[in-house]
């Protein structure tokens, strides 16, 4: 049991700095672009600063799943190949398509203001599309309700909740569009379930249980 939890320690730390580096290096490379998604209904959703600690829940609870609650090998494989996949996908479109958000000023010196801040200033605004924050909870969500912890209906409306949460929050911090959104969650429901059921991968036993 500990040599599956340090493995996947191991796993869940170099799959965090694949994360990061994929992200700063979409960064660098893409330039400021004046594509922007924002839609009627975008504008009348408020800006609500308390949200960012929502938003900054992925990865603890990200990690948390992969590293405590997984006990599948099969889901752990389909989990992080999705994640890994996704990832990249969404590297190359943030090159493609380098959407912009137009973010507000913040003016409070709240400590939810100022973590805002400290994020918009840390995150550039011309990843946008898709979603990247939705994309993965969601990966998180479709993983947490398959595993053996997960076996009754509370529970995974405890994490449908949480993840409609993560999504909301990316609309009420102005970090993303609303086609942000549903597009971060097409692609993972498309890859999780593509990977979950090939054969190909099956047949090579990297999907075994």
């Amino acid at each position: 049991m500990r040599y599956i939890l340090r493995s996947r320690l191991k796993s869940s730390i170099f799959l965090l700095l694949f994360i990061s580096a994929t992200y700063f290096i979409t960064q660098l490379i893409t330039h400021v672009n004046d594509t922007v998604f924002l839609l009627y209904i975008d504008n009348k959703i408020p800006l609500i600063s308390e949200f960012i600690w929502i938003y900054h829940s992925l990865v603890p609870i990200m990690a948390f799943v992969l590293i405590r609650c997984v006990q599948s090998k099969r889901l752990f494989i389909t989990s992080y190949l999705s994640i890994v996949i996704v990832i990249g996908i969404l590297g190359i479109l943030y090159v493609l398509i380098p959407a912009a958000y137009p973010r507000p000023d913040i003016t409070n010196t709240d400590i939810s203001s100022i973590l805002l801040k400290l994020t918009y200033e840390l995150d550039g605004s011309n990843n946008t599309f898709p979603s990247a924050h939705v994309a993965l909870s969601l990966i998180c969500v479709l993983t947490f309700i398959n595993c053996k912890i997960c076996n009754n209906n509370l529970c995974k409306i405890f994490a449908w909740i949480w993840f409609l949460s993560i999504s909301a929050s990316t609309l009420l911090l102005k970090q993303h569009h609303i086609v942000d959104v549903f597009a971060g969650a097409i692609v993972a429901l498309g890859i999780f379930l593509f990977i979950h059921k090939n054969s190909y991968l099956k047949s090579l036993n990297l999907l075994k249980q």
